[in-house]
C-alpha cells in the first residue's frame, strides 16, 4: 500500500554525490569521515579501534 505523498521522506531525489577519507592512524585508531553535500544530503564520522 502506498504511502500518501505527504508522508514519503525528505529523499525526493533518490541520488546523492558524496565523498570522503578513511584513515588508520598509530595505537590502531581507524578514522572515516564522509560527506555528501548534494541530492540526498549526508554527513558521517566513525572512530573504530583495532585490538
Amino acid at each position: 500500500m502506498p504511502f500518501p505523498s505527504g508522508r514519503t521522506g525528505t529523499d525526493v531525489a533518490h541520488w546523492q554525490v558524496a565523498f570522503g577519507i578513511a584513515a588508520n592512524l598509530p595505537l590502531g585508531i581507524d578514522l572515516l569521515v564522509e560527506r555528501a553535500p548534494f541530492g540526498a544530503r549526508s554527513a558521517v564520522g566513525q572512530v573504530g579501534f583495532t585490538f
